[in-house]
């Protein structure tokens, strides 16, 4: 949908009382908010390219933040980057498919410009990660696409943008018109904030867990 589809249909809730501008900022405050969570809708799992002897790199414009770095059981070579090291070195886990994958300790920044390219990864300084293409797999969170004019289309899936979204900017609109929540603000808290989490983390299975999954 685009974001001028959006504003119309708000608009048929609040009577042409708030201008379109005001709405499309609102809009925007309130999908950012909805992004700030690590959803699945807003997730992006992707191949780091690495430099023998480089520690730190730098993550794309838009990202949020890093959430953590794995490596799959069959590209999993702990002598190659810790030296004597164990495997215990590393914590384990495995995707929902039962791939058994080693998550790479490392430190990062959570980023508040959604337009920056400020979010960066360092590894240990005992730590060579190599020169690799498809070693190691980044989970990586970005903020959605910046609702800066009516024409740009909205990332939030369409199921949840009258859902979620909408009933976040009509929140919005009464604690700002009238400075304490109304009916919109309560909904949304209750009902609307706890149905879009589920949605977001749905497809998040066993990803998060220690125990291999039962269907593996």
């Amino acid at each position: 949908m685009l974001t001028s589809e959006l504003i119309d249909y708000i608009l048929d809730f609040t009577g042409n009382t708030v201008s379109r501008e005001r709405i499309l900022r609102w809009m925007n405050v309130a999908q950012n908010e909805l992004s700030a969570m690590n959803s699945k809708v807003f997730r992006v799992d992707e191949y780091l390219t690495t430099i023998g002897g480089q520690q730190e790199y730098t993550m794309p414009a838009g990202s949020r933040l890093v959430a953590r770095i794995y490596v799959r059981d069959d590209k999993f070579y702990p002598s190659a980057y810790y030296g004597n090291n164990h495997r215990n070195a590393f914590q384990t886990g495995y995707l929902d498919d039962g791939t058994e994958i080693y998550e790479i300790p490392f430190t990062s920044n959570e980023s508040n410009n959604a337009f920056a390219t400020d979010v960066k990864i360092t590894f240990p300084e005992d730590f060579d990660p190599g020169d690799t293409t498809d070693v190691y797999k980044v989970e990586r969170y970005v903020w959605a696409k910046q609702l800066l004019s009516e024409s740009v289309q909205i990332d939030i899936p369409a199921s949840q943008q009258t859902e979620a979204l909408m009933y976040s900017v009509l929140a919005k609109m009464e604690e700002m018109e009238y400075g304490q929540p109304g009916q919109f603000s309560i909904k949304f808290e209750k009902e609307k904030r706890p149905e879009w989490i589920r949605f977001a983390n749905r497809s998040v299975v066993d990803e998060q867990t220690r125990t291999k999954p039962r269907s593996a």
